[in-house]
């Protein structure tokens, strides 16, 4: 009962909840007790029907009294505001159905051969309805997807997750979704990926991730790649996109397209997991502030490159069109539908994007008026000398989960854009004022090609990986792979210290010439709870074994 009590309780008090969860934190309280709960409750019910005949009739009626006045307490407290009359009644049901058996059979009214399979009816019956209204209730709150939605991802996407193993094979190389399925499309179609949902991810690096302009929630644990930039592209590795409708970025030669809506593209540009340092990396300082994304993505691929140039540029629009009413001030503006108006707010620009640039429209944090249609939509197009507007793309980004750089393409010479924003299903929406980026192709190329100086090449082995090294100068291996302290290094054969980058990432010394490091990952713990583990089998054997003599 104390037991009982206690994880009874956990349910309620934050700090017993902590203590389940393993003191882990960032904590979102997932009740991993409750696989407890339900196991005592499953071994009381198993040691009362060994013991039947020993209940007494009043003892019954005690604990289904008991039960009824917390199912009572709960009712008229609305802790659960999901239970319906429907449930409550049901519930009623198969308490004074248990009720009656075990009274039935306590008096002998019904014989243990009889009261077995009758009450397996009933509880199979309960399991049954319980399990279909889980499920239910699950779908209503969550929407899942349906099976033919499902089927028609899978279809499209499995095919071009394949393409990309068999094209990267061992080597060390990142590829993600710019219209993502999920948030785990890496781990459901098999791919290495930056976008990563799990209440074990290394939240350091997530941290660290989301300065450099990724999207990501306070508790780190979910971390998403679209709406980020070609730089961290080719910093992270990114050498393949699945690219749904959106225009190609610079250096993305498109390599597998299915059915005109779904194109694997390879960054021609796409460093490695790992890469050299000449001289030694140094963190910088980076800044907090979500407006200085790009001044820390700045700061931190020169400190990589050892260079000083600037890759971003801010660009002008020329003209900004709408038929709602705009209002707020510099620093939130709220779109929304005039008096006797209808429909979806928009707004349209004209902007013209530099020659040889990547470009790029910011739009952060978007307020939606309906929570049912998160979406915004980008149309795209060409403005000729002649007036004449010719479309480009279109597509739609779920701002939820996404950074705030969206995707205008690449341009050789100064093009005038013609842009339209529509938020689909919304009356009304606010967002901080929109902001037009170029990322400046020459610099981002002198950069890379300094990073590029001394050759890395990276595979996958076992549980780790295994770099070789041409090193024009000294420095540090600089390795864009979550720091752990389950993580060892060997340079040459010989152990090598592991030292944290940006708190983040890592690094490892290594001097000039040619080289082989081994990364090598043992989960921190792993040796101890193994030998923990195996001399608890031990010792229960020995104990079970002491008892039988």
């Amino acid at each position: 009962m104390v037991l009982l009590g206690v994880l009874i309780a956990s349910f309620y008090i934050e700090i017993l909840d902590l203590f389940w969860q393993g003191m882990h934190s960032p904590n979102m309280f997932l009740h991993r007790y409750a696989f407890i709960f339900s196991l005592i409750i499953l071994i009381m019910a198993c040691e009362t029907l060994t013991r039947l005949d020993e209940l007494e009739v009043w003892k019954i009626c005690f604990v289904i009294g008991l039960l009824g006045i917390g199912f009572s307490a709960t009712l008229a407290y609305g802790n659960y505001n999901y239970l319906k009359n429907f449930n409550s009644i049901l519930t009623g049901l198969f308490v004074l159905a248990y009720l009656i058996l075990l009274i039935s059979r306590r008096c002998r009214w019904l014989s243990y051969k009889l009261f077995l399979p009758i009450v397996f009816i009933f509880m199979m019956a309960e399991a049954g309805v319980n399990g279909f209204l889980q499920v239910s209730g699950l779908q209503n709150e969550w929407n899942f997807a349906s099976r033919t939605y499902y089927n028609q991802q899978a279809g499209l996407l499995q095919p071009l997750a394949d393409k990309i193993n068999k094209l990267t094979g061992d080597g060390l190389f990142r590829a993600d979704n710019t219209n993502p399925d999920t948030a785990n499309d890496g781990m459901k179609y098999g791919y290495n990926s930056i976008s990563q949902f799990s209440s074990v991810r290394n939240s350091n690096s997530s941290a660290l991730m989301k300065l450099l302009g990724f999207h990501t929630d306070d508790t780190f644990l979910n971390l998403r790649y679209p709406g980020n930039t070609l730089l961290m592209d080719s910093i992270f590795g990114v050498k393949y996109n699945i690219n749904q409708n959106q225009p190609v970025k610079y250096d993305f030669n498109t390599i597998s397209s299915k059915d005109n809506s779904s194109a694997l593209t390879e960054n021609q540009n796409a460093l490695g997991l790992g890469f050299m340092v000449p001289g030694g990396y140094h963190d910088v300082t980076l800044s907090n502030d979500s407006d200085r994304y790009l001044s820390n993505q700045t700061k931190f691929v020169n400190a990589l490159a050892k260079v000083k140039l600037n890759y971003f540029t801010q660009i002008y629009t020329s003209s900004e069109h709408t038929e709602n009413k705009i209002s707020g001030t510099t620093d939130y503006v709220t779109l929304a539908n005039k008096t006797g108006q209808t429909g979806d707010v928009a707004v349209t620009y004209e902007i013209t994007a530099p020659a040889q640039s990547q470009f790029y429209i910011s739009i952060p944090n978007i307020s939606y008026i309906s929570n049912d249609q998160k979406n915004t939509t980008l149309t795209l197009s060409k403005v000729q000398p002649n007036g004449e507007v010719t479309p480009i793309s279109g597509y739609s980004v779920s701002t939820d989960d996404t950074g705030t750089y969206f995707n205008l393409g690449y341009y050789e010479k100064a093009t005038l854009l013609k842009l339209t924003l529509s938020f689909p299903g919304n009356s009304q929406v606010s967002f901080n004022p929109t902001s037009f980026w170029a990322l400046n192709t020459q610099n981002y190329n002198a950069a890379l090609a300094k990073i590029k100086t001394s050759t890395v090449n990276g595979v996958e082995d076992k549980n780790g990986a295994t770099f070789t090294i041409d090193a024009k100068t000294s420095g540090d291996l600089f390795l864009t792979i979550p720091y752990d302290k389950g993580w060892s290094a060997k340079v040459d054969g010989k152990n090598a210290k592991i030292k944290k980058a940006q708190s983040g990432f890592m690094t490892i010394s290594i001097p000039q010439g040619k080289h082989k490091v081994q990364l090598n990952f043992v989960p921190q713990g792993f040796v101890i709870g193994s030998i923990c583990f195996i001399s608890g089998i031990v010792l229960f054997i020995g104990y079970d074994f002491f008892i039988a003599f």
